[in-house]
């Protein structure tokens, strides 16, 4: 049976790839902040479809919690085959609001986490000469956002990593990413339907994305079907910015 770390895994897009996951068969270790009672619904959820998985809480920038998450993995399951780095936050500030902490908290969930996590898996992954990562970034790396600087530097980022980490880790680890658009989470909650309108023009496909879409390639990605793709970063926009 097949291993997965999920991080960002009690709501949105990582709620559907950790449930996606789970029902391929593939034993997952779902982290999450803090929000306990999101974490009971997807266990419930889990044990409808008899899912071997293990929760982690804990706050990702902290280096005790990722060793936690992957000792947790190692020792529940003896193996870490697939790391999908999802968890991310957003604010939505002008640099001039952005402080140097608010850069920092920023930097560390979206992108030195993801970091320093990979860098735990990779021992694991060599020893058993096999391991698939994504990571999940956003088209704002590629747009840019006015309201979002640290955000994007820290997304961007991503897409670095991706692609440097594909190039050193390879010919036994893969490793790509995912691009979102705008998907259907907490982020966008609070559109007015103007702004909905606004964004809808901008999609060839005339709509919001949904966390399922975004679960499906992660999990073709991590599929002995994408075994001579990596490297790539594949855009889940329904069109956008082309």
């Amino acid at each position: 049976m097949k291993t997965a770390i999920v991080t960002g895994a009690t709501r949105g897009i990582g709620r559907e790839i950790v449930l996606t996951l789970a029902k391929e068969n593939i034993s997952v270790v779902a982290c999450y902040h803090k929000r306990h009672d999101l974490a009971e619904l997807l266990k419930e959820d889990l044990a409808k479809i008899n899912a071997n998985y293990r929760l982690v809480a804990g706050d990702i920038s902290n280096p005790h919690v990722l060793n936690t998450i992957i000792e947790t993995c190692i020792s529940s399951y003896g193996s870490i085959h697939y790391l999908v780095n999802n968890a991310g936050i957003f604010e939505r500030r002008t640099i001039e609001a952005i402080s140097r902490n608010d850069f920092d908290c920023c930097l560390d969930i979206n992108l030195k986490a993801p970091f320093f996590l990979i860098k735990g898996c990779i021992p694991y992954m060599k020893s058993q000469g096999y391991g698939k990562i994504v990571n999940i970034s956003s088209t704002l790396a590629y747009s840019g956002y006015s309201y979002g600087a640290h955000y994007t530097c820290a997304k961007a980022g991503i897409i670095g990593l991706t692609k440097s980490l594909a190039v050193e880790l390879a010919p036994e680890i893969n490793v790509n990413g995912v691009v979102p658009g705008f998907i259907e989470t907490t982020n966008l909650s609070e559109d007015s339907s103007g702004r909905r309108a606004e964004r809808l023009k901008m999609i060839p496909k005339n709509r919001i994305g949904c966390p399922e879409d975004i679960a499906k390639v992660v999990a073709y990605l991590l599929s002995d079907h994408a075994d001579y793709i990596t490297g790539e970063l594949i855009n889940v926009s329904g069109g956008l910015y082309i």
